[in-house]
């Protein structure tokens, strides 16, 4: 009797809602697979969101002949409808554009705030101060203008000028010292005077930006330089040229080192620590700039092979962009 009191009191209890273990198991269950449907629901909603927006994207891509981005202005006003070269003030807010002329333009707006009154010369480089406030143009002359007003502030006379009153002026690069105090020109000088033998001056000249007086005159390139960059500290210039890559002080010519690079170098960036360069020739080469015998890294960042025209490192010193045919923006890390 008491065998079968025993077995017929545990249907009672589970009806009365008292738990085996069977049961606990099976609710259990029941819960997991609730909560991994749950995840299941939320991970397919996640991936119809991204890949929306991704068809959205080359849907936008494809209309716009496979460029996602908007045009927001197109700035004109050369008369030869050439524009030789461009710089962002450092501010951020206006665009100076040359070729037949030099202009100024509101970079919020697209509206044209000034043209700078150059003598119809064709100008071939452009620079800002740091603080925005004036800006340098190189072409057959060399000038610093007030950048609010338009006003011709002085005219740069270059070693080259200096040393034979008849010849032909062309300015290849000119670069700002980020201290506001100096400019670097690096041009080409072609003496024309009538008992004169040919005579090329391939130079840097680093000047007053205030005065116009050259601080010195750098001549250790003896083909076309391309390419100037100036260090943080504005102490120390590099100069690339077809002949190749130097590094040398701002403030007489002197302690200058020279890279083995590989062919004709056409551009050169300082990493922001200024423990690094980037030139770019027939590759981008990475250099320690206390180790000029072998690059530390080389990119081949251009698949058709041509030598890029320019490279820049960004100012956090994550990327390098680079510019040939097509434009290249490349991930780097900083040495520790």
């Amino acid at each position: 009797m008491r065998d079968q009191t025993a077995n017929s009191f545990h249907p009672t209890a589970e009806r009365q809602g008292v738990m085996t273990a069977e049961n606990k198991l099976s609710r259990v269950n029941r819960g997991s697979v609730y909560a991994l449907r749950f995840a299941l629901l939320v991970t397919l909603l996640v991936f119809v969101i991204v890949a929306g927006n991704l068809l959205i994207q080359s849907i936008n891509a494809f209309q716009s002949g496979g460029k996602v981005g908007k045009t927001l202005f197109t700035l004109d006003g050369q008369s030869s409808n050439q524009v030789t070269a461009l710089a962002w003030s450092p501010v951020g807010d206006r665009v100076a554009s040359v070729g037949s002329n030099a202009q100024i333009w509101d970079a919020m707006t697209g509206q044209h705030t000034i043209k700078l009154n150059n003598n119809g010369s064709a100008i071939t480089a452009v620079a800002w101060s740091a603080d925005a406030k004036q800006l340098v143009t190189g072409g057959p002359e060399i000038t610093v203008w007030d950048a609010q007003s338009g006003k011709q502030l002085l005219t740069y006379i270059t070693q080259g000028q200096k040393a034979y009153a008849q010849g032909s002026l062309s300015v290849k690069a000119i670069e700002w010292s980020p201290d506001k105090t100096k400019i670097a020109t690096a041009y080409t000088y072609l003496n024309e005077g009538k008992n004169a033998s040919t005579h090329v001056f391939q130079r840097v000249d680093v000047w007053n930006a205030a005065t116009g007086k050259t601080i010195t005159s750098y001549d250790g390139h003896k083909s076309t330089i391309l390419s100037l960059a100036w260090s943080s500290d504005s102490k120390r210039l590099a100069s690339a040229s077809t002949d190749g890559l130097a590094v040398w002080n701002a403030a007489n010519g002197q302690n200058v080192v020279k890279y083995a690079t590989t062919g004709k170098v056409t551009s050169v960036s300082w990493s922001p620590d200024d423990r690094d360069l980037v030139s770019a020739s027939n590759a981008l080469e990475i250099w320690d700039v206390k180790n000029a015998k072998k690059p530390v890294g080389i990119l081949d960042a251009h698949a058709n092979a041509t030598t890029p025209t320019y490279v820049k490192w960004s100012p956090d010193g994550t990327f390098i962009a680079s510019a040939d045919s097509s434009v290249a923006y490349l991930e780097c890390q900083q040495r520790q």
